[in-house]
C-alpha cells in the first residue's frame, strides 16, 4: 500500500523536532585576514540540512552581506567581508540562529511514498488529531496530516523513502502500568529526503533500532521494531511527513 503525496501535504507542528536544538549543533566563527577581509565559517555536528541566519550589527568599512545560508556539510565557508578601504579594518559584530531544514523547499508533490512496513503487510491507517487543536483551542494548520498504525505484534518499521537519518532518539523506556492517549516520550527516528521533506517515525524499541544518525537509508529498509505502547499491550507507530 502506498500514500500519494499530492493528496497528503503534511505539516507536523511539533516544536521539539523543528526548532529546539542544542546550542552546540552549529557554531559560527570569524577570522580576520592579512588583507583586512573577514571570513565567516561554520561547523555542524548533526547530519542533514540547516538554515543559518546571520544578524550583522555595527558594520563599518564593508557592504552589507547576505544573512541566510543553507548548509549541508559538517563545516564550510559562509561569507567573506571585504573592506571598502583596504587600509582599514572592518568593524563588525553579529549574532546567529539556525533551524533544521530548507525554508520553502521545492517539494515533489507527485512522489508516492511506501507505507512503513515490510512488503505484503496489511495495516489499518488512522488519522491523528493536531494536539494544538484538540487540547489548546488553536486553529488546525492547513493540510495537517499525521498517522497512527496499531499492531498486535512488534512489527519491523521500514523507511518510506530514500533519505539521510538526521535524528535518532532512543532514550525512553516504556511504562506499561498506565494507558495513554498520547505520550511524547517515545523513541523516534527522523529522516530527511532529497526534496526537503522529513519523515518522523515514533514508537521504537530502544534496543532494536537498526540505523544511526548520518546513515543513508533506502526505500523499505528496516529501521527498527515497535515496542509495547502502554498497558493495553498493543504496538503503536505514529508517523508523519512534513517540511
Amino acid at each position: 500500500k502506498k500514500i500519494n503525496m499530492r493528496n497528503l501535504t503534511l505539516i507536523l507542528l511539533l516544536l521539539t523536532i523543528q526548532n529546539l536544538f542544542s546550542q552546540n549543533t552549529i557554531t559560527v566563527n570569524s577570522k580576520r585576514n592579512k588583507d583586512n577581509s573577514v571570513d565567516i565559517e561554520y561547523t555542524k555536528n548533526k547530519p542533514g540540512t540547516y538554515c543559518i541566519y546571520l544578524n550583522f550589527k555595527n558594520l563599518e568599512n564593508t557592504l552589507t552581506p547576505r544573512n541566510k545560508f543553507i548548509v549541508k556539510d559538517n563545516s564550510g565557508f559562509l561569507e567573506k567581508l571585504n573592506p571598502i578601504d583596504k587600509n582599514r579594518f572592518i568593524k563588525y559584530s553579529y549574532t546567529y540562529s539556525y533551524r533544521r531544514g530548507t525554508p520553502n523547499p521545492n517539494v515533489d508533490t507527485s512522489f508516492v511514498y511506501l507505507l512503513p512496513f515490510k512488503s505484503n503487510t496489511t495495516v489499518e491507517v488512522k488519522y491523528l488529531n493536531n494536539l494544538g487543536t484538540r487540547y489548546f483551542d488553536k486553529e488546525e494548520p492547513e493540510n495537517f496530516r499525521a498517522f497512527q498504525i496499531i499492531r498486535d505484534i512488534p512489527d519491523t518499521i521500514c523507511s518510506l523513502r530514500k533519505g539521510i537519518v538526521v535524528s535518532v532518539i532512543n532514550n525512553y523506556s516504556i511504562d506499561t502500568t498506565h494507558i495513554y492517549s498520547y505520550s511524547s516520550k517515545r523513541n523516534s527516528i527522523m529522516i530527511e529526503h532529497n526534496d526537503g521533506t522529513f519523515a518522523r517515525y515514533e514508537g521504537f524499541d530502544s534496543e532494536n533500532i537498526f540505523i544511526k544518525e548520518g546513515d543513508i537509508v533506502l526505500p523499505n529498509q528496516p529501521l527498527g521494531t515497535l515496542i509495547q505502547y502502554d498497558q493495553k499491550g498493543t504496538y503503536q507507530l505514529r508517523f508523519a511527513i512534513y517540511f
